[in-house]
Order: C-alpha cells, then sequence, then structure tokens
C-alpha cells in the first residue's frame, strides 16, 4: 500500500493558497460574476434533469436555449442534477462553476503529490502552478464558460486513484463509479486498477457502478428506468456511423473525427464552413471505419508502452504512476467518441508532468533532449491554445483539428520524457 508524502511546509502551503488562490479568484470573476447570464451546455443537464422529474422521454426532446441539442448523457446524472432545477438557471450554473473552482484546487493538490516540489523555490514553484494552468487556458475556459464537467471527472479518477493507493478502496471506486455514470470516461480507470492489481478497487466500482445504473429505479419506477437506459444505450452505441466517424459537430477533436477529416470528402458540410480543402484522400466509408478502429487500438494497446511491466504488479514509483495516468487520460480523450475541445482537459496531468520534467532542476536525464523537445512541446502548446489566442480564425481551427495535431504531439513528448528514477525518502 502505498503511502501519501507530504512535502509541503507552512510556508509553501501559503505560497499555494496565495497564488492558486489569485488564479481561481480570478477565474471566480470571469466566470461566475461577469458570465453570470451566461448560457453554456449547463443548460442541456439543467432542462433535461427538470424533464426526468415529470417522467419524459428525454431522449427524444431537444434542449438548449433554442431547443436544439440532444441530451445524450445518462439518466443518473439527469436525476442527481434535479435538485439544480429547483433553482433558478443562472444560479444553478453559478454553483456549478464554483463546485468545480474548488475541485480544480484538489486537482493541484493531487498533482502536486507525484513530485518533491519543496525542492523548488518560491519563484519556481510560482512559476509552474502559473505555467501549468496557462498550458490549458483555452480547454479550461471551454469547461468553465460552457460550464462543463471534464473538471469533475479528472477529479474523480485522480482522487479516486489516491483514495485507492491509501487503502481507502471502498472511498476511491465510489467516487470512479460515480464518474462513470456520470460520464462513461472512468471506466478507463477499472482496467488501469486491475493491471495495477488492485483487485478490490475494481471490483468495488463495478460493484457501485451497478448500484447507481439502478438508481433511477428508486424515483421512476421500473419501466420509465429500463425504457430511458435503453434510449440512453441507443445515443451513445459506439457502432453508430456517427459516433465511428465521430461527424456530429465540428468541435470534436478525437481521433475518428480527424481521420475522417482527412480520408472523407465534405463528411460534414454546414453553412458557413470555410471553401478550402481538407481532405487527402476520398475513401469509402467501410474502409475510413476500419482504419479508425485500427487506430483506436493502436493508442488502446500504446498504453502497454507506459506501463512497462507485467500485468498485476503495484508500481512504486510515483512519477511513473502520474506518467502512466498521464497517457491513460489523454488517450481517453482521443479515442472516445462526442469529445470536443472542453473534453482535453484531461492533458493537464500530462502537461503538469511534462512542466516539472522539462523546466524544473527536478530532472537532471534530458539533457540534450531538452531543446528539441521544448520546441515541439513549446509549439504544442502554442496549437493546443489557438482559438483563445487567436479566436477570429476558430472555424479554421475547427476544420483542420488542430487541437489533435497538438494532443498527437504531447503524446510524443510524453512518450520520450520518461520519470525518474524513485527517490529513497
Amino acid at each position: 500500500m502505498a503511502t501519501e508524502f507530504v512535502h509541503n511546509a507552512p510556508a509553501r502551503e501559503q505560497l499555494r493558497w496565495k497564488v492558486l488562490g489569485s488564479l481561481l479568484l480570478i477565474l471566480a470573476v470571469v466566470h461566475v460574476v461577469a458570465e453570470w447570464n451566461e448560457v453554456g451546455d449547463f443548460l442541456i443537464y439543467y432542462q433535461a434533469s427538470a424533464d426526468i422529474l415529470g417522467q419524459k422521454d428525454i431522449y427524444t426532446l431537444m434542449y438548449g436555449s433554442a431547443h436544439q441539442l440532444p441530451y445524450l448523457a445518462s439518466p443518473v446524472l439527469a436525476l442527481l442534477l434535479a435538485p439544480f432545477s429547483l433553482l433558478p438557471y443562472a444560479a444553478a450554473a453559478a454553483l456549478w462553476k464554483i463546485f468545480s473552482l474548488v475541485l480544480l484546487y484538489r486537482i493541484w493538490i493531487n498533482l502536486e503529490r507525484y513530485f518533491p516540489l519543496y525542492r523548488l523555490s518560491d519563484r519556481q514553484y510560482t512559476a509552474l502552478v502559473i505555467g501549468s494552468f496557462a498550458s490549458v487556458c483555452f480547454v479550461l475556459y471551454r469547461n468553465l464558460h460552457m460550464v462543463q464537467f471534464t473538471i469533475f471527472l479528472l477529479f474523480v479518477m485522480l482522487e479516486g486513484m489516491r483514495l485507492t493507493e491509501l487503502g481507502k478502496p471502498a472511498a476511491g471506486a465510489s467516487l470512479l463509479a460515480l464518474g462513470i455514470v456520470v460520464k462513461l470516461l472512468p471506466v478507463v480507470m477499472v482496467p488501469y486498477l486491475l493491471y495495477r492489481r488492485y483487485f478490490g478497487a475494481a471490483l468495488l466500482t463495478l460493484l457501485f457502478t451497478v448500484l447507481l445504473f439502478f438508481l433511477p429505479v428508486v424515483f421512476g419506477g421500473w419501466d420509465y428506468f429500463t425504457f430511458l437506459n435503453g434510449q440512453w444505450l441507443v445515443s451513445i452505441n459506439p457502432g453508430k456511423e456517427i459516433n465511428v466517424l465521430d461527424y456530429m459537430t465540428e468541435d470534436i477533436h478525437t481521433l475518428a473525427a480527424w481521420i475522417s477529416s482527412l480520408l472523407v470528402k465534405n463528411l460534414s458540410s454546414y453553412p458557413g464552413a470555410p471553401p478550402y480543402r481538407r481532405h487527402l484522400a476520398d475513401l469509402p466509408v467501410h474502409t475510413v471505419v476500419i482504419i479508425i478502429q485500427c487506430t483506436r487500438v493502436f493508442f488502446a494497446g500504446f498504453m502497454l508502452y507506459f506501463l512497462r511491466s507485467r500485468p498485476f504488479c503495484a508500481e512504486p514509483n510515483k512519477q511513473k504512476r502520474l506518467w502512466e495516468l498521464a497517457y491513460l487520460f489523454m488517450a481517453t480523450a482521443l479515442i472516445f467518441p462526442q469529445q470536443r475541445t472542453y473534453a482535453f482537459l484531461l492533458v493537464l496531468p500530462a502537461l503538469f508532468y511534462l512542466n516539472v520534467l522539462l523546466f524544473t532542476k527536478l530532472n537532471r536525464k534530458t539533457g540534450a533532449k531538452k531543446a528539441w523537445l521544448k520546441g515541439i512541446y513549446m509549439t504544442a502548446l502554442v496549437v493546443f491554445n489557438l482559438e483563445l489566442l487567436l479566436g477570429s480564425f476558430r472555424e479554421l481551427y475547427w476544420y483542420y483539428k488542430t487541437m489533435t495535431y497538438a494532443v498527437l504531439l504531447f503524446v510524443l513528448v510524453l512518450a520520450v520524457i520518461r520519470p525518474p528514477a524513485v527517490e529513497k525518502r
């Protein structure tokens, strides 16, 4: 069982509060106060949660300010958010944003535990905090602006892992199960837990997920529950062409959306689309589907490069565990269908890891690699945040899937920058 290493002296904790607290305060002023009346994607969940109380078919109704968007999340999420629907929308959205900012603080605490950051000077530590959040400034903005759930998902995965490592598998599993029934993505933690010999946590996660899955029965009855879940499973069916090619909207930046844009001509033409060619070839759809599925399998299998050990063995190296999780989270955003720009906040652990090893003195082993790796990494960071830096060209960034290219470069740099040796403490 791993033990949690407390590396912050009171002075460092005060610095963290000062630096990170200031950043979160700025985000609160911008997104909670200034955007008080902003309508984001949370409106879809808000409206669906009100309808589930009236036992309506939330998968055939349209939501959003123009009632043109479908609800694609689980019935459980709509039920869990039902209390929010009793509040005015602006108040409900503000509460979720504040909750997300609190979770963001906890995410940083979770990331800190993987490195001995107490060795950094106050100036270096401050630069690391600001630099890490600046690295994901666009996707962080999108999450808060659209009032989305990726911050919550990242929290439950990191916190669930922390609790599991501390010998609290039930607590960790309950968080992971909650994340799974909310948005499915944390399900990737189950095979990881099994591979790293956390059998109890993996089994409890599955058990708690099933229990939460049946939660709507208590409130809506068996017939309504089975009807809703049938509708949900149809909507998220990974075999549907729209989910395989991933072309529902242009702001999807998954591997499937990227490959489809390159190999299918005019796949998702829409009014106002840039009049430029982006496809390299125009292949039959069934051929493109095979290429997409093979690419997904490759990126899933590439996880073995990061695991680098026999299955069912614990990993004692804390930096190695973060390295593994960092790739797992990035691959999840790339592989799962319907992952829009805000979902790529899942790259935060990877960028934190790379910022520590590329720009601090905690790793002296990258040597000559640092110059060219920094060049690739900094280029990827600029491309990743282009929409915030030069938002006037949003349609082009979406059209050419620039964020996907940036994340693929992050994968390359992450694969090269391996974790340093475990330090004896």
